[in-house]
């Protein structure tokens, strides 16, 4: 497809829609680009896409063994990681959160619920806001909250 069909694809499917939410534009325009491309055909397989989707900060080298792992190895490792992170925000060590957030994210991508990937996107997204920074211990509160949620869901 040539750049400049691929650009009137796009203004088109996103022409006039205002008013939405940051994560109803960002899923709007990664559905969009899914149609625009051809990578899906429709725009439920585009929103699957886009689902499966890791953000650049969570992507990982993932060993072969990694890649490899069973569902229920993963599950029971995102329960580890969960437990890993909160600690990690409860102590103030914010040096493991990171990569330990980005392996809960990866993990419950390739395994995970659509609620379950949901909640592990807003948290883990959260986790990073505070690694990023020195925060107040009761400003990790409701970080925890969620991932003890993601955690009975998972």
């Amino acid at each position: 497809m040539k750049q400049e069909d691929y650009r009137a694809c796009m203004a088109q499917g996103l022409k006039g829609k205002q008013g939405l939410s940051k994560a109803e534009r960002k899923l709007l325009f990664c559905t969009q680009s899914k149609l625009c491309s051809g990578k899906a055909q429709s725009e439920d397989q585009a929103a699957e896409l886009c689902a499966k989707t890791v953000p650049k900060w969570a992507k990982q080298a993932l060993s072969k063994q990694e890649e490899k792992l069973a569902c229920p190895v993963r599950m029971g490792r995102v329960r580890e990681t969960i437990d890993t992170i909160v600690l990690g925000l409860k102590s103030g060590d914010t040096k493991e959160i990171l990569p330990a957030s980005a392996q809960l994210l990866n993990d419950v991508t390739e395994c995970g619920t659509p609620e379950a990937l949901q909640l592990a996107s807003v948290a883990t997204h959260e986790v990073k806001g505070l690694a990023s920074r020195f925060y107040m211990k009761g400003e990790a509160r409701d970080v925890i909250n969620q991932l003890e949620v993601l955690k009975e869901l998972v």
